[in-house]
Formats: C-alpha cells, structure tokens, sequence
C-alpha cells in the first residue's frame, strides 16, 4: 500500500483516475494516502501534476478537511476549492491554515463568509458537528476586544471606585465626611441598602466605619451573593460576623414577597431613631423592585401586576417609578420621613436617564413633587388603564382628590400635567443626597479601553432612550453613515442615498452637529487605519407583543443584525470592504427576565442565522430574542457575565472596520 501511494505521488492525475475505476479499490488506495501522505510534503511535490479536483475525487470525505487543513498551495486553485467544499468544510479548511491566521483568510474574509452561505452543504461532506458555521479568526477576536471593553467599563462603575471618591472617614476624630459635609460617628450608624449594587457599597461602607455600624438590612437580587462569590468578588461581600443583614428578593427583576418582607424590616428598623444617630441609605438601580411596601388597601398583588403591565406597555423605568411612589410607603420620599428625626445620608448610583434622584429607585429619600395626576397621566399615555388593578386606579383618584385640597399648585416645568407640592413639614436639610455613579462614567471608560485597544473612539450619548427596535435600526444605520464616510463618492447614487441617510438618523434625534463628528472620526481612522468604536449608553423600553423571552439589549441587538443585512444592500459597492460589529449589554449582568446582559451581531448575522435554520425575523416578533441567541451559534453571541454588583443602565458599541 505504501508502494502504491508513492506511485501515486509520481503519476500524472490523468493516470490515477484511470487506476481508481473501483469504489472499493479507490476507498482502500486513498485511505491509506490520506494516513500515509504528509500534505505539506505533497503540496511541494505534486501540487502542480494533483488538481484539488483530482485530489477531492480520491480522498474519503472523512480525511478531506483535516488533510487540506495542511495543505498550503489550495490558493493555486480558489475557484475549484470553492466548488468543491462546502461553506462549513471550506471555513474550517482557510482557519486551520497559519497563513488565514496571519492575513484574514486566503479567499479574504468576507468572500470566506459569502461562500459559507451560497455554496449549498454536500450530504456526504457534512458531519453534525460541520452544520454549526466556524467564526473567522478575525470575528472571534473582535468579539473578544469588545467583551473586554465592556468588561472594563464595568469594572470603572464597580462601587469601591466610586465611593472612596466620595466617602471618607478621619478615624482619629470621629468624623465621616460625604461631599464635604462633615458627620459625627461614635456608634451611631444605621445602614439600609437596596438595589443591584448595593452590597459591593455596603462593603465600603462597613471597612470604614466598622465598630460604628449598629445594625444594616440589605434587599439584594436573588442570587446575587452567589454570582459574586462565583466571580471570585470577595471584596463586595460582607465580612463573617457582619452587623448587616442580606435578604435576597424581586427574582426576574419585579417585586415579591421575599422583597416586601426586607422593605418592611428596614421600615421597622429605622421608625424609631433620634437626631443623633445617622441612617447610611445605599441605593442603586433595582431598587424599586427591591423596596416594595404596599399602602393600604393594596397588597403586594396589586404592585406586582401594575409593574408587570406599566413595563408591557412600553413604559420606561421613569414611568414605573412615577406611579410606584404613590403606591407605597418608603418610596417618593417615605424613607426619609421614617427616619426622622435622624440624619440620613444617601449614596446613589444612577440608573435613569437624566439622573434625576426623585425617580432612582423610585426616591425613597427625595421629596416628591409629583401628584396622582402624573400617575393618571402616565396610565393613559400608555393605554394601559385596562390592564391596571382597578384598585390601584381608584386610589390613585382619591389621592388625586385629597392632595390637591392640601397642596400647592404649580405649573409642571414638563409640561402637561400639574405638579402638588405637599407641605409635609419634614425637615428636609437633615437629607443628603449624594450622586455617586452614572452611565457617563461608564461610557467614557468604554472609550478609553477603545482607544487602548487600537480603535478611535467617539460617545455618541449617554442618554440613550426610546423603543430598543428603534435605536437597533438606528445603530445598523450608523454604521452604514461611517462605511459611506471612509469612501465618499461625489456624484454618485450613492452620495444621494447618504443625504436620506443622514436625514434620517436626525430624525432619531442624533443631531447634524454629531453626525458631522462622527464623519471626522471616521476619515481619521481611515487615514490612520483604524478601525472606529461608536459608544453609547442610556436604556430603551421594549413594547411586548409576543409571548417570548427577551430583554431590551437583545431585542436591540437582534434589530441592528437585521438591519444591517437591509441596509448595506444601498451601500453593496462598499460592502465588501466593511466589517460591522455591535454590542449591547447591560451593565447589571441581567437583561430583562435572562440569565444574559445582552447580545451583539456583526454584518453577517442574518446570512448567518439562515445558514442555521434560524428566522431571526419571527424570532423578534415574538419578543424572543433570548431564545433566538441562544440557539444562534450555540449561544456564543451571548454575552453573558452574571449579576456583576453594579448597575448604571446599559452601554452600546458599535464598530466598523474597513
């Protein structure tokens, strides 16, 4: 047999098909050229008397990707490769080759990509494990560099960060001081804690004053002890022997029982305090959902169902929170009044956009300056006076009613609807508020990681808001803004096409000044080529139709995959040469009801997904873009990291390479 593979190495391709008439004989000759054969050696030797045809004839479908994986001289023949395998074998062929390796691939990466998708799959070529497309060398890595600068990003709004800027302690004197204003501490401290960050602050907070802490309750997610101990976070949970006590509660992001019973112990902590103790109030995003406490007649039911259908109707966490503090106790402001007379000091971490402290976890420490009217207002934007408890409703009417006899009445600066200024008589210069974390912070890190990482950076905003499907086409629409300003073509179809474009995405509320920003950006990485990293961040809505499972970042990203698919069909001269990637992820770790942060997609998705059976279309119908991602290559798209003990909204990238 090995007389006979020599032979084979010395004759003419014409003389070997005649010698191999027999399918027995053919099987028994190439497998044992197969296994006997080095390619390297035979691509030096017989690369110019064996055509890739005459060598796929004769080698056994199970032997042909891993011996061609070797074989280096397969450029001389592009075409016939291309004919012959697959998209699956050839992928797995090009990326197993050092010189792919090096330069993107030996047919270049996207010509890779569109074979991967026309060439219909040979039955006897595919194995189970070949129907799963391999990602390019180049798309494994940029998905590792944009992971990485969410990682970062992340990591800069973790708590200790932000709080030892702000927080410190003299422990020679006694004196805590918070942005300036000086405490008095001689055992005396009280913490209360509520939300997804919270017990990372609590940390901080306990290695500061230590002895001088009393008592502390905490309402933390469910499971979130546990995902930091996995993340290997020792230094955001507690100490052994710890004075706070942790209640874990709200499972899937909406309050529970489990979630009332913390807020109802906090209450009862701090209703019986004096003006020389200090309540330490930690909150961050999640905390609404965390700090549940009904005002009777309603009941933990009430709540629940009026936050699940406020959320279904599209509403934004702002609306939530809007109507929340005028359905329980320790919200718009409740807290504060429970401890007085004690002096609290609150340190928040922003999950809303703008910032404002009367709507971050629903201001529990924050006078209220909102009636039942804004309430009212908010249900009948968003139709959803069906679906609301028809307690809830009545309430709402009667509060209407009594506080409007007992308040002042001024024009909302928001215009629309009027604003109740209560007169409530709480001392409310014992209330500090301190603003400790924003999405500003993490947008600008990401930035920075970008730009250490060999992109050019730009933040479009940190306040992005509005449907997450909206701002998906937005995003893909972006991309094909910065693939059309590496090339700009005077004249051209195309240059009209760019006109619409821009006008647009101005229409989505990106201004002209901004995109003109990014046009700059954009030339300068081409002329220092380098690929272009778009950052944003803020937190969209998501209007349920469907009966699937999903969270706004990954509806987001699963309408940029689509759009990017239609939308460089106007831009095709230039899509060959264009690499989009897009990532959107929250920074809590948990997207809506998922165990994910988001998802991301490059300009390939939807070719991509069909190659595997997947409709990403009716997937997004049915708000089911945890399900699509997760059968999508295996769930690689996933971006999946765990409760991460933060929470400052969401962040995006966009990158486009050329």
């Amino acid at each position: 047999m090995v007389l006979m593979c020599r032979l084979l190495l010395r004759a003419p391709h014409q003389d070997i098909h005649h010698m191999l008439t027999t399918t027995h004989v053919k099987t028994t000759i190439c497998s044992a050229f197969c296994r006997t054969v080095s390619f390297t050696s035979f691509s030096r030797t017989s690369s110019q008397r064996l055509s890739p045809a005459t060598f796929w004839s004769i080698c056994p479908s199970s032997t042909r990707t891993r011996r061609l994986s070797s074989f280096h001289q397969c450029q001389k023949f592009p075409d016939q490769f291309r004919s012959l395998c697959n998209g699956v074998q050839l992928r797995q062929v090009i990326l197993s080759s050092h010189r792919c390796q090096k330069n993107g691939g030996i047919f270049g990466l996207t010509e890779l990509q569109r074979a991967t998708i026309t060439t219909s799959p040979r039955k006897d070529m595919m194995s189970t494990k070949e129907k799963e497309p391999v990602m390019s060398p180049e798309n494994v890595e940029m998905r590792r560099m944009l992971r990485d600068i969410f990682t970062t990003a992340v990591d800069s709004v973790m708590p200790r960060s932000m709080l030892e800027k702000m927080v410190h302690f003299n422990a020679k004197l006694n004196v805590l001081t918070v942005a300036e204003r000086n405490y008095s501490v001689n055992r005396n401290v009280f913490v209360v804690g509520f939300g997804k960050a919270v017990l990372g602050m609590a940390r901080v907070v306990e290695d500061l004053l230590g002895e001088h802490i009393i008592k502390g309750i905490l309402s933390i997610p469910d499971g979130a002890r546990k995902d930091l101990e996995k993340a290997g976070k020792k230094d955001m949970l507690l100490s052994e022997g710890s004075k706070i006590c942790v209640q874990e509660g709200a499972s899937n992001n909406l309050p529970d029982n489990n979630a009332f019973r913390a807020a109802r112990d906090i209450n009862k902590l701090i209703s019986n305090l004096t003006s020389k103790d200090i309540v330490i109030v930690l909150m961050s995003g999640g905390g609404s959902a965390l700090l549940p406490y009904p005002i009777e007649p309603l009941d933990m039911d009430d709540v629940i169902n009026t936050t699940r259908e406020l959320f279904n109707h599209g509403a934004t966490i702002g609306d939530v929170n809007t109507v929340r503090k005028h359905l329980e106790v320790l919200k718009g402001g409740g807290l504060a009044k429970a401890a007085m007379p004690a002096q609290v000091i609150s340190l928040i971490i922003s999950d809303v956009i703008g910032d404002s402290l009367d709507l971050i976890a629903s201001g529990p420490t924050v006078r209220s300056t909102y009636s039942p009217h804004r309430c009212l207002e908010v249900i009948s934007r968003l139709n959803a006076g069906k679906a609301i408890p028809e307690r809830v409703l009545t309430m709402l009417q009667s509060r209407k009613t009594i506080l409007s006899r007992q308040s002042q009445v001024t024009a909302d600066p928001r215009g629309g609807v009027t604003e109740c200024v209560v007169d409530d008589k709480t001392d409310w210069s014992r209330v500090h508020n301190v603003l400790v974390g924003t999405n500003n912070i993490v947008c600008s890190a990401a930035a920075h990681c970008a730009e250490q990482l060999g992109f050019v950076s730009l933040v479009l905003s940190a306040e992005l808001c509005g449907e997450a499907r909206q701002v998906g086409v937005v995003m893909a629409k972006l991309a094909q803004y910065i693939t059309a300003c590496y090339h700009p073509r005077v004249g051209t179809t195309a240059d009209s096409d760019l006109i619409m474009l821009e006008l647009n995405i101005a229409k989505h509320g990106i201004s002209k000044n901004k995109l003109n920003e990014i046009a700059v950006k954009a030339r300068n990485a081409q002329n220092l080529k380098k690929p272009m990293c778009i950052v944003a961040g803020g937190e969209t809505t998501v209007t349920i139709t469907g009966t699937g499972m999903g969270g706004r970042s990954q509806e987001m990203a699963l309408t940029a995959g689509i759009q990017l698919q239609k939308g460089f069909q106007v831009f095709k001269e230039r899509r060959p040469q264009a690499r989009v990637f897009f990532l959107s992820a929250g920074t809590d770790g948990q997207d809506g009801p998922t165990r994910a942060a988001g998802a991301l997609v490059d300009e390939n998705f939807m070719a991509d997904a069909l190659a595997q059976g997947l409709n990403p279309q009716k997937f997004l119908d049915n708000n089911d873009a945890y399900n699509f991602f997760s059968q999508f290559y295996r769930s690689k798209d996933l971006v999946v990291t765990g409760l991460t003990g933060t929470n400052v909204m969401d962040i995006q990238l966009l990158v486009v390479r050329i």
